[in-house]
């Protein structure tokens, strides 16, 4: 989700992800539009459909339904010393204004006749429509996963990049910006790219942005409708496959000090999931959607190298990932 980046538009999730793959894995996994990229996944008896998504955070979010279906119970956690009794593992999302609830545990799930042992997290709303929730390609049992986008065009060639990993966001390309990472994201799922007010801020500031089209409002994370507006970079970002130049900014959120081409009511959209640990001033996150996607025929997740490759027309070698720490790392 991006920026449902931290579940994805902008997520901070403090939960631990869990995957213990079988000791075989599939060589490849190929998904088509055909399919929505969903997989079957087996879990307390139910099959969910769940929508692989590069852009996923390191858990694995479920809709409500699927949750009743496969018999779900959240995790439980003692009480202090002295305090006798059980609790439920508190969890919560907030956007904006709007706080959700949330519940957690770890699962083992069916995938191809492979047990995974997972990390889940649901809420009272449903995460997206089509399918039972979405599940990172970094979380799967295959050396490698394609997304196939469309018929192969002439003049393609190969982009590739090398991303990190945190579970609180998923995978990511540490952009170097400002002596800062961006952590830029790919989502299939999203139509549209999106930056936090943070990342919106620094990208003005380093690449030249101003607005342009007038404010409006957006479904984000779990349909929760967050002020937005369209900015364009006068020297765009390259990433090989795409020169990033136009995208939505969520204009709410937390933007810390940095500050946007016009000034923005500081109404937080971020969402974060957490046991107990407050939302960040700043954070910095763009997730590039289906939008920039359009060109291309295919993209493939590598999971020893963390490799993500896009064939698509004009590609050109994609930045390296820079070897130092930067400044503001997502966390």
């Amino acid at each position: 989700m991006a920026g449902a980046a931290r579940l994805t538009f902008g997520f901070a999730l403090a939960l631990a992800a869990l995957l213990l793959p079988g000791a075989a894995s599939a060589a490849d996994l190929l998904l088509g539009p055909e399919s929505g990229f969903t997989i079957p996944v087996e879990l307390g008896g139910a099959t969910l459909r769940l929508r692989v998504d590069p852009a996923a955070s390191g858990l694995v979010i479920l809709n409500p339904d699927a949750v009743a279906r496969a018999r779900l119970t959240p995790e439980m956690m003692r009480g202090r010393p002295g305090i006798p009794g059980q609790y439920i593992r508190p969890s919560y999302a907030r956007i904006g204004p709007v706080a959700l609830a949330g519940r957690t545990r770890a699962v083992t799930a069916r995938l191809a006749g492979q047990a995974l042992r997972i990390q889940a997290i649901w809420f009272d709303r449903a995460v997206i429509d089509g399918a039972d929730g979405l599940i990172s390609p970094a979380l799967l049992p295959y050396d490698s996963i394609t997304f196939r986008l469309g018929a192969a065009r002439a003049g393609e060639s190969a982009a590739s990049l090398a991303l990190d990993f945190v579970t609180g966001l998923g995978l990511y390309f540490p952009y170097p910006l400002e002596g800062r990472a961006l952590p830029v994201q790919f989502s299939l799922w999203k139509p549209s790219s999106i930056a936090t007010a943070a990342a919106g801020a620094l990208l003005a500031q380093a690449r030249g942005g101003a607005w342009a089209g007038d404010p409006g409002r957006r479904a984000v994370s779990f349909g929760i409708l967050r002020p937005v507006r369209p900015m364009q970079l006068r020297r765009p970002l390259d990433l090989g496959f795409a020169r990033v130049g136009l995208f939505l900014v969520r204009t709410g959120d937390y933007g810390g000090g940095l500050a946007l081409p016009a000034e923005t009511e500081a109404d937080p959209d971020e969402i974060v999931v957490t046991a107990a640990r407050a939302a960040q001033v700043a954070r910095l996150n763009l997730v590039l959607g289906a939008d920039q996607f359009a060109a291309c025929s295919s993209l493939r997740y590598q999971r020893a190298e963390r490799r993500l490759t896009l064939i698509c027309p004009g590609a050109t070698p994609a930045p390296q990932r820079p070897r130092e720490r930067f400044r503001g790392p997502p966390d």
